[in-house]
C-alpha cells in the first residue's frame, strides 16, 4: 500500500546505476574457491615434480662418478669438435662468408680461420 501511494502507476522506477545496491554474487565466491583448489593442486604437483627432479639429479651425479673423469673429458672434447664443425657449416649457409672470422681451439693448438674474400662482379668503366 505504501509503495502504491508513492508510485500510483505501479511500474518499476528507474534508479541510476550508482545508487543501486551491489548485488551479492555467490558465483564469484565459487570461482575463487575453484581457483584456490586449482592453485593448491598445481603447487602439490610442482613439489612432486621437484622431488622427482632432485632424485634424478642425484642418480645422474652417482652415474657420472662411476664413469670417471676421463670418459667425460673425452666425450666433452668430441662434443665441442662436432659443434665447431656444425657452426662453420652454418656460417657458410648464411651466404656471406666474407664476414666470418672464427677463432677456435682445436687439438690443443690455436687456429684462426679466415675465409677467402668474396668475389665481386666486374664493374664496367664509365666513359665521360
Amino acid at each position: 500500500i505504501y509503495q502504491l501511494k508513492l508510485n500510483p502507476k505501479g511500474d518499476e522506477q528507474r534508479v541510476r546505476a550508482t545508487l543501486n545496491k551491489p548485488s551479492k554474487n555467490s558465483n564469484s565466491k565459487s570461482e575463487y574457491s575453484l581457483h584456490r583448489e586449482k592453485m593448491k593442486a598445481t603447487l602439490e604437483e610442482n613439489h612432486r615434480l621437484r622431488r622427482h627432479l632432485e632424485q634424478k639429479a642425484s642418480e645422474l651425479e652417482n652415474l657420472i662418478e662411476q664413469l670417471g673423469d676421463d670418459v667425460i673429458k673425452d666425450e666433452v672434447d668430441l662434443h665441442t669438435a662436432l659443434l665447431h664443425k656444425k657452426k662453420l657449416a652454418l656460417k657458410y649457409v648464411d651466404g656471406s662468408p666474407g664476414k666470418v672470422s672464427v677463432k677456435c681451439k682445436f687439438n690443443g693448438g690455436q687456429k684462426t680461420y679466415y675465409p677467402p674474400p668474396p668475389s665481386y662482379p666486374a664493374v664496367p668503366a664509365i666513359n665521360v
